[in-house]
């Protein structure tokens, strides 16, 4: 239809126009998105999260310098 040179002009200024198009619209969504003025993430969870209080841990057993004996073999 437009032969071999034009076809690929075409496309090289397709792919220029997508290109600009794409980095237009990311630059356009920032700042529209950017400034609705929301601080974090507002979230049921999340504020019950900060005000839970953690159980208290327990301490470990200490642990002994030497290892258990093994147990006995059952004789016959």
């Amino acid at each position: 239809m437009f032969g071999v040179k034009r076809t690929g002009d075409l496309l090289e200024q397709l792919s220029w126009g997508f290109a600009s198009g794409i980095a237009v619209l990311a630059l356009v969504s920032k700042f529209l998105l950017s400034s609705g003025g929301a601080q974090g993430i507002n979230s049921v969870n999340v504020d019950k999260a900060a005000t839970k209080t953690l159980p208290a841990a327990s301490a470990p057993a200490p642990a002994s310098s030497t290892p258990a004996p093994a147990p006995a073999p059952a004789g016959k």
